[in-house]
């Protein structure tokens, strides 16, 4: 069964971005592979980033409130890794790709609903 984790907090610097989640205890002692695909989650305003963790699967739930700062990882090609802990990160892998094709198609796309489209079109202005 799939678990959904949420971010809580994006530490952006000129170098990298850390993400911050709760529920890190989803993630601890377990063989962690990132999937290199998301998801878009018009019902929640989120993307989501699919976790492969012990042949399960794990959904980091970036929610709008963090979009912002996702700004910064496209415009500037940051990688970007999951916090676990202060001895386990996750490189994302690709999460610029990813991302930016769903900005690409949600932008002007009704079927991801209005709600969607226009949080997608305020956070995510440099793509115009």
């Amino acid at each position: 069964m799939a678990h959904k984790i949420e971010v809580t907090k994006l530490a952006v610097d000129e170098r990298e971005v850390n993400v911050f989640v709760d529920h890190t205890e989803l993630l601890l002692h377990k063989q962690i592979q990132p999937e290199g695909r998301m998801l878009a989650d018009s019902d929640h305003i989120a993307f989501v980033y699919i976790l492969d963790v012990d042949d399960d699967f794990i959904y980091v739930s970036f929610p709008e409130a963090v979009w912002k700062n996702l700004n910064k990882v496209l415009s500037d090609s940051l990688p970007i890794f999951l916090n676990v802990n202060e001895e386990i990160r996750v490189p994302l892998i690709q999460f610029q790709e990813e991302l930016q094709y769903f900005i690409s198609n949600i932008e002007e796309n009704s079927n991801y609903g209005e709600s969607m489209v226009q949080a997608v079109s305020k956070a995510f202005t440099f793509t115009r």
